[in-house]
């Protein structure tokens, strides 16, 4: 059992090895290259390989889709992030009577700032 792990692992770590610059290179053709998470999904997916009856035969694949999955949670909370700085912002603004358009801008701004 030790012996078929340690296969799949080597097996693995050597894909991995050979694979890296081009699935950076694909990820950054995209524009979603995150250095985080790319570590974390290899990582991820390094265990997923070791899990006994687990069989992943193609393992680009399954590392690209892992990839896009815990990039897709991430913006997900980076939204719910956002959308809770924004309705603090216009509950901030409202209190003090700041006008709507004026609030607009500034909400905007702060996700525009370079427009």
């Amino acid at each position: 059992m030790a012996d078929k792990s340690a296969e799949k692992e080597r097996l693995f770590n050597e894909w991995f090895t050979k694979s890296y610059d081009r699935l950076r290179g694909t990820l950054r053709r995209y524009g979603m290259l995150d250095e985080d998470n790319f570590h974390d999904t290899y990582l991820f997916v390094r265990r997923q390989v070791l899990v006994p009856g687990k069989d992943i035969t193609d393992y680009d694949a399954y590392f690209i889709g892992c990839y896009k999955k815990a990039a897709l949670v991430k913006l997900n909370s980076t939204c719910k992030c956002n959308r809770i700085l924004i309705n603090n912002l216009f509950k901030f603004f409202v209190w003090r009577e700041v006008s709507k358009s004026f609030t607009r801008s500034i909400i905007e701004f702060i996700f525009n700032p370079l427009n």
